[in-house]
């Protein structure tokens, strides 16, 4: 291999795999075609210096590499000489896995697009677009090439109009971010979670103008309050114009509270609280979040409020909210706890322990008669709740009919895969209610056809209060291909005349 650029000038790709014996890297910079280079398992060799990038004719080394990828390596240096700026002059592309011990790389690598790397410190910029760090115990931040020796010397700031996407994920020794962010013009994805070292975030991220998602949390156990920056300055110029995307995990010694400053992001769409173990209500400020279409609450374990009925009326974009290991606001949230009817108005529905659930209101269902008058009048009813205000709900109420008929359907898509479901009616018979000692027929039909039937008589339910009716049982399928069919249900009865009952609508959650 000595000879690889007089003997194999043309080779295109090279994959040396496990080479543990070999002391010596080959010397491959002078194959003038070499475009993917591939190296595992050189457990033996302590370096890779001049003679692995040296070219025989002195030409440029590597002239056509787009791709290196380093893995299994144990030795503590990959370093190419400084005065060859040209070593690594076109791969756009560098990963570097599993080399435990290695702290330094060149860092010359002026076409590099996309990084992947595993490794304890590295500097590496220019037309980057993508920055991975994931899982480096002891990578403790990103230090200056000139400044190797002073490792919590702190760069002022980053220049890069090419990234597009940050992520450093679960490093639990770095301290060292750049002070400032702002220069990253391009960045629309920044993750920084599971770095337990870390205090404080970098300024500039509020004025990054194409940042769409942010994911930031699990930071050091010495916070006592969540360190999100700034969202407006004192002009009041509004920061995190992009936003879209919001995912934030606490710690267990965190005040209570989440940060103010989410009240600002009003072009959120999606938000994400998981870890606040402390936190025991959502703040009233969530009614300014208007664009929010997708909250998600996970373990929270001391959260038992949601805001008040008006702020959550406020919410009129929110279609999914969805509730994991919170158990005391998941108890509160089950029909007909206290917060129940702060929901109620989601089209879509709530998801609980995972499992999406549906509620499905009057309006949307195919109910005989009901625009005559004479057999059903519309109200707007109040229940009481745990807040201060109450919520209003539209509901039909059966003034006179001999055959009733009440038809819903649900597109089975909006439900989670594999689980089993059960639908239930919530109605209300009036104490001056009369025709239900005849049984009502309940009817769920699945997409293969299938008819499921029974009779239930309601003279003998309670009265003025709201009750569940079960209609059926049904599991979805484990195929999201075959998800998208419709189940229908329906209400039945005829042969005498009824008045008196309510209907608030039907839900379709994972059955118990």
């Amino acid at each position: 291999m000595r000879s690889a650029s007089i003997h194999l000038p043309y080779l295109v790709s090279v994959t040396l795999y496990k080479c543990s014996e070999c002391e010596h890297f080959p010397a491959l910079g002078g194959l003038q075609f070499l475009k993917y280079l591939l190296m595992d398992g050189f457990g033996g060799a302590k370096r890779i210096g001049n003679e692995f990038s040296r070219s025989n004719d002195e030409a440029v080394s590597f002239p056509s590499l787009v791709r290196l990828h380093i893995y299994n390596y144990s030795y503590s240096s990959v370093k190419s000489v400084r005065s060859q700026p040209s070593t690594f002059s076109c791969p756009e592309e560098l990963e570097i896995e599993n080399c435990s011990k290695l702290s330094t790389t060149p860092t010359e690598f002026p076409s590099l697009r996309k990084l992947h790397f595993h490794i304890e410190r590295q500097t590496l910029w220019g037309v980057l677009q993508i920055l991975l760090v994931t899982g480096c115990n002891n990578f403790v931040g990103f230090l200056p090439d000139n400044d190797e020796g002073q490792q919590h010397h702190q760069p002022d700031h980053l220049s890069n109009d090419h990234l597009s996407k940050l992520e450093i994920f679960s490093c639990p020794s770095l301290t060292v971010l750049p002070a400032d962010f702002r220069g990253l013009n391009s960045l629309s994805y920044l993750a920084i979670e599971g770095c337990s070292s870390l205090e404080s975030l970098p300024d500039g991220i509020q004025y990054l103008p194409a940042l769409e998602t942010l994911i930031i949390g699990g930071f050091s156990e010495n916070l006592i309050c969540f360190p999100f920056p700034a969202a407006t300055g004192s002009d009041d110029e509004q920061y995190f114009v992009s936003l879209r995307v919001l995912k934030i995990s606490g710690s267990p010694t965190l005040r209570g509270e989440l940060p103010d400053q989410l009240q600002l992001l009003t072009s959120l769409q999606c938000c994400t609280i998981k870890g606040f173990p402390c936190l025991s209500s959502l703040p009233e400020w969530f009614g300014e979040l208007s664009s929010l279409q997708d909250l998600d609450i996970q373990n929270c374990s001391r959260l038992e409020y949601l805001p008040s009925d008006e702020q959550m009326q406020r919410l009129t974009s929110l279609e999914i909210l969805n509730i994991k290991n919170c158990p005391l606001l998941l108890e509160r949230c089950q029909f007909p706890n206290e917060e129940w009817h702060k929901i109620a108005h989601l089209e879509e529905g709530f998801s609980q322990s995972g499992c999406n659930c549906c509620m499905l209101f009057p309006r949307s269902f195919n109910i005989a008669w009901e625009h005559d008058t004479r057999y059903w009048t519309w109200l707007s009813i109040t229940e009481p709740s745990a807040a201060s205000n109450d919520a209003e709900i539209e509901v039909p109420e059966l003034i006179k009919v001999c055959q009733l008929e009440l038809h819903g359907t649900l597109d089975m898509s909006k439900l989670t895969p594999g689980v089993n479901y059960e639908v239930v009616f919530i109605v209300m018979l009036r104490e001056q209610s009369y025709g239900w000692c005849k049984p009502v027929n309940l009817c769920l039909v699945l997409p293969d056809g299938q008819r499921l039937v029974q009779a239930v008589v309601l003279e003998t339910m309670p009265k003025s209060q709201w009750i569940e009716i079960h209609v059926g049982d049904f599991e979805t399928p484990e195929q999201p291909g075959d998800q998208e069919k419709e189940v229908n249900f329906n209400l039945s009865g005829d042969e005498i005349w009824k008045i008196g009952l309510v209907i608030e609508g039907a839900i379709v959650r994972p059955k118990k």
